[in-house]
């Protein structure tokens, strides 16, 4: 039997959870056990101001909720969006995706998906976040709207002693978003993609950039391809960069570009089961150049995308892993890791 487990998770909101889930790897249980432990653990925090309950309202003071799963060995995908008072909305996509047909519901009918399942309900505006909302202004431009300083989505990819790859993730979305609006966290493709016969990836940050590229999917792809995670992350990164940098030059003619780089502060975790149960780790940072003259276009300045990457390979390979943050333009972060 295999022995190998491995989970990644973003951010450090997710340290809980990955101590809670990583053990139950460790006992051989399936991969979305773990998972659906990790991001419900998040979900349920109060202190996390991008997931769940605690999360940040839209517009009209509504807590909206997406959520979604992949498995790896089936390909089956569940995911809901727009959804309000589920209180782990990640239990939902789960159960979804065991279907073949109807398995991405929004609104009103994945609540009543959820009511006629069983599935849990509260109030999931939490005093905290209300008084957040009272206390901002609401007049913003809603093109203005960005991820915020506490982060977003979270993102947990696994892979269990079968071999068995899955994906899971959660989001409240962007603060004082338009009702309705859906990023790319429930997107497949977009937000998350598994295949254990290749790998899984994952994204956050602002969900109509990511959704541009598919970046999840093009990713995976890559590796399908024999890039090794963090070449496919990369590559895919600055495919789309450069996409828009193409589309920049050509409405403003400015072919000149300026490069910086800028340290990540804040870094992706691993729990190498394989390894014992030793303390949860974070990935060193790395450096990427980026064109900073596209700071100058509104349609382009506030571009922020993560990326999460785990490959399934047979051979020993030494553990690749980064990290990227493009400085106003782009934020891409990526973490990958090979497995015997």
């Amino acid at each position: 039997m295999i022995k190998n487990c491995c989970m990644i998770s973003t951010w450090k909101m997710s340290l809980l959870g990955m101590k809670r889930a990583a053990p139950l790897l460790k006992r051989n249980v399936p991969v979305h056990e773990a998972i659906l432990m990790a991001v419900k653990t998040v979900e349920d925090d109060p202190a996390i101001s991008s997931v769940g309950y605690g999360g940040l309202p839209n517009l009209n003071g509504e807590v909206e909720l997406d959520a979604a799963y992949m498995n790896g060995d089936t390909l089956g995908f569940g995911g809901v969006m727009s959804v309000k008072n589920i209180k782990n909305p990640i239990e939902v996509a789960f159960d979804l995706s065991h279907y073949q047909r109807n398995c991405l519901l929004s609104d009103i009918g994945a609540t009543r998906y959820a009511q006629s399942k069983g599935f849990a309900f509260q109030n999931m505006l939490s005093p905290e976040s209300k008084k957040r909302y009272d206390q901002t202004d609401k007049m913003r431009d809603s093109e203005m709207l960005e991820a915020y300083k506490e982060h977003d989505t979270v993102c947990v990819i696994g892979m269990d002693h079968r071999r068995s790859m899955a994906c899971g993730v959660s989001t409240s979305g962007l603060f004082l978003k338009m009702p309705g609006r859906v990023g790319d966290s429930p997107i497949i493709g977009s937000g998350l993609y598994a295949d254990s016969e290749v790998g899984c990836a994952a994204a956050t940050g602002v969900g109509e950039d990511i959704m541009k590229g598919c970046l999840s999917f093009s990713i995976v792809e890559k590796m399908r391809n024999g890039m090794d995670p963090q070449t496919a992350c990369e590559t895919a990164l600055q495919q789309h960069l450069q996409r828009f940098c193409d589309a920049i030059t050509a409405a403003e003619a400015s072919p000149s570009l300026q490069w910086t780089a800028m340290e990540m502060q804040e870094l992706p975790l691993h729990y190498p089961l394989s390894r014992s149960l030793s303390p949860i780790k974070t990935f060193p940072p790395s450096f990427m150049l980026l064109p900073t003259s596209v700071e100058k276009s509104p349609s382009f300045s506030r571009i922020r995308v993560g990326l999460t990457a785990i490959a399934a390979t047979n051979q020993s390979v030494k553990p690749s892993r980064g990290t990227f943050l493009l400085y106003l333009l782009f934020f891409s972060f990526f973490c990958s890791i090979f497995l015997s």
